[in-house]
C-alpha cells in the first residue's frame, strides 16, 4: 500500500492528544464559518502536538479536591490529610504508618455521622493494604467504602472506589470483573464532566481522571491478547478515541476557537443557569453531609441534583437538535472504529493512533478494512528517541515567531 503524505493526511499525525472525531469537529467549525484558532493553523497543530501524554499510573487514592476539602471536624481532617501525605511517599513504613492516621480519622468520621469523608478514609486504608499485598482486606474496605459514597451522592468517590477495585481485581487476573468496575467508573466521570459548568473546573477535572482512561485500554489490550477474536483491540481503540474527543472543546477554548457562535443563544443560556444550579445543589450536599442530617434531609437534596441533571440531559438533546455543531464541541460522541472506516477512511490512507503508557504503549493501525494492534516500549523509552525531534520543531516554531532583524 503507498502511505501518501498530503498536508490534510498529516494532519493526523501532529494532532497528538486529540481524536479523529475531534479533527473532523475541526473541519465543521471551519466550514461553520466560526472564527478559527489563532495563532496561524500550523502554530495551532504545533501547540497541540506539544500536550504531554498521560501515564499508566497506579489509581490515585482520590483527586487532591476532595482530599482537601474540609469538614466541621478539624482533628480528623489533619489526620486524613496527614495519612494521605504518609501513603504518597509509598515506603512500607510510611503506609502502615497512613493506616493508623486514617483509621484514627475514620473513627471520628464515624462518631461525627460524616459517611462521605469516612467512605474517603475506608478508600484510603484499602488502597494502603493492596500496596501492602493485604488483598482481601483491601477489598474488604472497598465494600465498605462504595456503598457509603453512593448513599451521600458522591460519584466522583464512587468512581475513583470503582477504579481501586478495577486495579486490584486486574492484578489478581479477574479481567472481566475489572472491565465492568472500570467502565461504571469512566461512564460516572464522563457524565460529571459534562455538568461542570466552569470551563477551568471541567478541564482540572478532566485532567485528573485520563489514568482511568489508560487503565482502561490497558486492560481492554490484555484481554485482547487472551482472545484476539473478540474485538477488544476495537475497543481499546475506541477507549482512545473518546479519552482524546473530551480535551478537544478544552484546546479549542485555549486556542482562542469561538465555539459558541452559532448556537442558540436562549439554550446556551438555559444551559448555564442549569449547570449553576447543579453546582450550588451539589455545593449543599457536601455541607449538609459533614454534620448531623436526616435521611428524608438528603433524599430531598439528591432528588434535587438528579432534576437538575435530567433537565441537563433533555437540553442537551434539544441542543444537538438545534445546533449540532455547537453540541458535537461541546458533548463530543467520538466516532467507532466502523464510522472512522466508513467515512473517513479511504482505500489508500491508514490511520495510526497511539496510547502512551508508564509500562507499555499501544499503536493501533487501522486501514478501510482492518485493524492491527501493536504493543510498544513504555513512554519513557519512547519520548527519549521523540525528544530531539520534538525540540527541533520547536526550535523551528520560535524562529518563525521571531521577526527578521
Amino acid at each position: 500500500m503507498e502511505i501518501k503524505t498530503s498536508q490534510n493526511q498529516l494532519v493526523f499525525a501532529f494532532l497528538k492528544g486529540v481524536s479523529v472525531s475531534g479533527i473532523i469537529s475541526v473541519a465543521l467549525l471551519s466550514k461553520s464559518g466560526m472564527a478559527t484558532p489563532k495563532p496561524s493553523e500550523t502554530e495551532f497543530l504545533l501547540t497541540i502536538s506539544n500536550h504531554q501524554p498521560t501515564e499508566l499510573k497506579k489509581p490515585g487514592f482520590l483527586p487532591q479536591t476532595l482530599i482537601t476539602q474540609n469538614s466541621n471536624n478539624s482533628e480528623a481532617d489533619k489526620l486524613l490529610q496527614e495519612g494521605t501525605e504518609l501513603l504518597q511517599q509509598g515506603t512500607a513504613e510510611s503506609l502502615r504508618a497512613a493506616l493508623g492516621k486514617l483509621e484514627a480519622a475514620r473513627q471520628l468520621y464515624h462518631a461525627a455521622g460524616d459517611k462521605g469523608k469516612k467512605a474517603l478514609t475506608l478508600l484510603g486504608m484499602g488502597r494502603i493494604n493492596d500496596d501492602l499485598g493485604e488483598k482481601q482486606q483491601a477489598l474488604d474496605y472497598y465494600n465498605q467504602a462504595l456503598p457509603l459514597s453512593r448513599v451521600v451522592g458522591d460519584r466522583e468517590g464512587e468512581a475513583a472506589t470503582l477504579f481501586n477495585f478495577a486495579y486490584l481485581k486486574r492484578n489478581q487476573g479477574n479481567l472481566s470483573e475489572a472491565l465492568t468496575d472500570i467502565e461504571t467508573a469512566i461512564t460516572i466521570v464522563e457524565d460529571l464532566r459534562t455538568k461542570i459548568g466552569s470551563q477551568e473546573l471541567r478541564q482540572s477535572f478532566f485532567a485528573t481522571v485520563q489514568n482511568y482512561y489508560q487503565f482502561y485500554i490497558d486492560l481492554l489490550m490484555q484481554l485482547h491478547q487472551q482472545n484476539p477474536q473478540k474485538g477488544y483491540d476495537a475497543l481499546a481503540f475506541h477507549a482512545s478515541e473518546r479519552s482524546r474527543a473530551r480535551s478537544l472543546v478544552e484546546l479549542l477554548t485555549e486556542a482562542g476557537a469561538n465555539i459558541r457562535q452559532g448556537a442558540d443563544p436562549k439554550l446556551l443560556e438555559q444551559e448555564q443557569n442549569l449547570q449553576q444550579q447543579l453546582n450550588t445543589v451539589e455545593n449543599q450536599r457536601y455541607q449538609l453531609t459533614q454534620g448531623n442530617y436526616t435521611q428524608q434531609q438528603l433524599d430531598e437534596i439528591k432528588q434535587q441534583s438528579q432534576s437538575l441533571l435530567n433537565q441537563l440531559d433533555k437540553l442537551e438533546a434539544k441542543i444537538r437538535l438545534t445546533s449540532p455543531r455547537y453540541a458535537n464541541l461541546k458533548y463530543p460522541q467520538p466516532l467507532t472504529l466502523q464510522q472512522i472506516q466508513e467515512k473517513v477512511l479511504d482505500d489508500d490512507t491508514l490511520l495510526l493512533e497511539y496510547s502512551l503508557g508508564e509500562e507499555r504503549s499501544y499503536l493501533w493501525a487501522v486501514t478501510k478494512n482492518s485493524i492491527t494492534s501493536y504493543v510498544l516500549p513504555k513512554q519513557s523509552e519512547i519520548e527519549e528517541i521523540a525528544q530531539p525531534w520534538r525540540e527541533m520543531n520547536e526550535t523551528a516554531l520560535r524562529r518563525k515567531r521571531t521577526p527578521p532583524q
